[in-house]
């Protein structure tokens, strides 16, 4: 079966300290990704945070590109964050047609994704801002697509909304094997964890990944999640 794609010209940005890739390369120990792709043949992972701005883009745009890297295996991230069009902006596909557009029937997914040149990672923007974004998202047809996606790529990488900026993000999280929070060290109080944490509840918390070193979350929280040092 064909690889779905459309090519870029642009290279992707990547981030090139060593230490920060190392610490994604940890985290993604920690989170026992491989095991899951071997019971399950392809993973979902999904990114998320508390609010905007904590560096879940960024994260989720590092794990895609180191997975696709370190493991030889095709990749595709995915934007689901209608709001804040991160993806589209950081890979120069703003303004193009996304997963907004082949949820509404506009575009065909084939025509939506993009192979970063040189990788085996595969991008889809999020696309114009629909109309009824929880509409979208409780989809049925968004369940299909991601379907469809697993059965193309060992792992698909979803950028998720902010759990406490958008009730998209609680219905499409359940959609992902396994997720992963972003929090930043200064921005991210203990109260907005644990309300991220609980409208999680039911899905799988790979792990916290916390911004910056130090931790506003309580040592009794990071016992529970195990991520006390």
């Amino acid at each position: 079966m064909a690889l779905l794609q459309r090519t870029r010209i642009t290279q992707p940005p990547r981030p090139e300290h060593r230490e920060f890739q190392e610490a994604i390369r940890d985290a993604l120990a920690a989170a026992s990704l491989g095991d899951l792709a071997q019971r399950r043949g392809s993973v979902v992972i999904g990114v998320t945070s508390p609010s905007h701005g904590e560096g879940k883009t960024t994260l989720a745009m590092a794990m895609a590109g180191l997975l696709a890297s370190d493991l030889g295996v095709d990749v595709v991230l995915m934007d689901t964050d209608f709001e804040t069009h991160s993806l589209g902006v950081e890979y120069d596909l703003a303004g193009e047609g996304g997963l907004a557009e082949v949820l509404d029937g506009r575009l065909s997914l084939e025509s939506v994704v993009t192979r970063i040149p040189n990788t085996r990672l595969y991008v889809v923007a999020s696309g114009s801002m629909p109309a009824d974004v929880g509409r979208l998202a409780r989809s049925g047809d968004l369940v299909n697509l991601v379907d469809r996606l697993k059965k193309q790529y060992r792992y698909v990488v979803l950028d998720l909304p902010g759990m406490l900026n958008s009730s998209a993000g609680r219905t499409v999280a359940p959609l992902c094997d396994g997720v992963i929070v972003v929090t930043q060290s200064g921005k991210t109080s203990s109260g907005d964890l644990e309300r991220t944490l609980e409208r999680l509840e039911g899905v799988r918390v790979l792990g916290v990944v916390v911004n910056r070193w130090k931790s506003h979350v309580p040592r009794w929280l990071e016992r529970a999640l195990g991520i006390a040092s």
